[in-house]
């Protein structure tokens, strides 16, 4: 069954284990990018959100383990 478009979209993801993965653009107010790392069991999920590009985001991370 489809997900409504207004649905929260969740997923496990992890930061990628890279230096690369948190990245401060210029001075620290400029923002920055993270690049994460999604199993394949949640590419439905991932996949949903190429439909939101351009659109402001709220993220919330919680860790789901000790590691």
């Amino acid at each position: 069954m489809a997900k409504a478009p207004d649905e929260p979209i969740t997923f496990v993801a992890a930061v990628a284990n890279t230096p690369s993965a948190i990245r401060v653009e210029g001075e620290p107010d400029a923002g920055g990018r993270l690049l994460l790392e999604i199993p394949g069991s949640d590419i439905a999920q991932l996949l949903r959100l190429t439909t939101l590009r351009g659109k402001i985001l709220r993220i919330t991370a919680e860790v789901l383990d000790g590691g």
